[in-house]
């Protein structure tokens, strides 16, 4: 069974949440700094949690395709925009991610 079949639970406030909060406070906290940095936490892994989805390679054919390099790219870029408290640069690559999620689902299940 793929990975991808049991999707994790979501654990804390959404991204769109804890970036809503940053630009009030003027900062992201210790745990959204934590959660950028984790798998399960992270913003893939919420888009994960949300759609049941990982950011898989379609176009490779095998059980266990691997995550796309593009969503490694951005997971990598947004935890250091939430690490270096860049709230905008941040709320950017949230948007990118989504918009890759739904292009990748929409790959599968046109």
């Amino acid at each position: 069974m793929a990975d991808d079949a049991v999707a994790p639970q979501p654990k804390g406030p959404s991204w769109q949440s804890r970036i809503d909060t940053a630009r009030v406070t003027g900062q992201f906290t210790p745990d959204d700094i934590e959660a950028a940095g984790s798998w399960v936490r992270c913003a893939l892994g919420e888009h994960h949690a949300s759609t049941g989805r990982l950011f898989r390679d379609s176009g490779v054919m095998m059980d266990d395709p691997p995550i796309v390099q593009e969503a490694h790219d951005l997971g990598y870029e947004f935890c250091l925009d939430v690490t270096a408290n860049r709230i905008e640069e941040a709320q950017g690559v949230l948007r990118e991610i989504i918009a890759l999620g739904k292009e990748l689902d929409d790959a599968v299940d046109p």
